[in-house]
């Protein structure tokens, strides 16, 4: 047996059409959980009848079970409390509508056994739809992981790729539990995958990718984040040509948290990681304040490109090209003092 003790972290609101599939996952792995912690978030469907039979499945499996109080919750609250209540060495993440692979927890038991300072891990997954159907085999290829950021993450350097573009969604996710104990808590705006991916990435054990599916990631009308698909090129197009404004000063604020989070867990940070976020915000704060005028903002954009700084901490021609083409709005002084204070 692997030498970690297993926590799930199950979140759930409304699920009664997918969390019991999720449950008959959970509890048929190749090596179970030491601790399954429910947290629903005021469900009124019946979800909670689901977890009550949950909970009789895994205790007659010797599987200790925490519910929490079914309470009206946003998603990084409800999973906050939940990781709190987590008392096992590795925390997984699962989401009421996915299903786990019989041998993700084996995978991850694995890898963290075999990596002491390891502290994060995401996994490949294969992508369904709201009945099931498998729409691709590879959740990787569908966020068009690269074999360039691939190569980054053997070299233990994971902090690159997720601070550029966070790729490891919360439901593929495992991570420390100390990690959790060592970090702040999730800032208001945050999410947990990315708050405890980029934090633990930017750490000497850092993060590391699992390219064995792990689960089945459904998609969905309700999922919350909007889930994950190809961008067509009508899609593309629509993008070019919608103002540009809230997602640069979006950039700029997730930026500021990162660093705010760096900081707090400053001395277990590597150098060139905290460099490289101290970029990231210079950057995003340059993005946040180009010109409205097209004219007047190229000449800034390309001196960012030049300094290759879209390619380190953005997503390199493509932000150059929506910098360039997207219309701004103009942004009052008080909004321009509160995105940057």
């Amino acid at each position: 047996m692997p030498d970690v003790t297993l926590s799930v972290a199950l979140s759930s609101y409304n699920a009664v059409g997918y969390l019991p599939l999720q449950i008959d996952s959970i509890l048929t792995q190749t090596v179970l959980p030491q601790q399954i912690v429910f947290g629903d978030a005021g469900s009124t469907d019946g979800t909670v009848d689901v977890i009550a039979d949950g909970v009789r499945r895994a205790e007659a499996l010797g599987i200790d079970c925490v519910v929490l109080p079914s309470e009206r919750l946003l998603v990084t609250p409800n999973m906050a409390r939940i990781l709190a209540a987590c008392s096992g060495d590795v925390v997984v993440a699962c989401d009421h509508d996915d299903v786990c692979l019989p041998q993700r927890f084996e995978h991850v038991a694995e890898m963290f056994s075999a990596d002491p300072p390891l502290q994060f891990v995401h996994c490949e997954a294969q992508v369904i739809d709201e009945h099931g159907a498998v729409t691709s085999e590879s959740l990787f290829a569908t966020g068009s992981f690269t074999a360039g950021e691939r190569d980054l993450y053997a070299r233990g350097e994971a902090f690159r790729v997720l601070v550029r573009r966070f790729l490891a969604h919360g439901a593929t996710a495992a991570f420390r539990r100390s990690l959790f104990d060592l970090c702040p808590p999730i800032p208001a705006g945050g999410y947990y995958d990315s708050w405890y991916g980029l934090l633990g990435a930017a750490m000497p054990g850092g993060a590391a990718l699992d390219a064995r599916p792990g689960l089945q990631y459904r998609v969905h009308q309700s999922n919350l984040g909007g889930g994950v698909h190809r961008r067509g090129l009508a899609e593309k197009t629509r993008m070019l040509f919608a103002p540009g404004s809230d997602r640069n000063r979006r950039l700029l604020a997730q930026s500021e948290m990162l660093m705010t989070g760096l900081q707090a867990v400053r001395p277990h940070v590597a150098d060139w990681a905290f460099d490289l976020a101290q970029e990231r915000l210079r950057h995003q704060r340059v993005r946040s304040g180009l010109p409205v005028n097209r004219l007047r903002r190229a000449p800034v954009v390309l001196r960012e490109a030049r300094t290759g700084a879209y390619g380190r901490v953005s997503r390199g021609r493509k932000d150059i090209l929506l910098d360039l083409v997207q219309p701004l709005r103009s942004v009052r002084p008080a909004e321009v003092a509160a995105s940057v204070a």
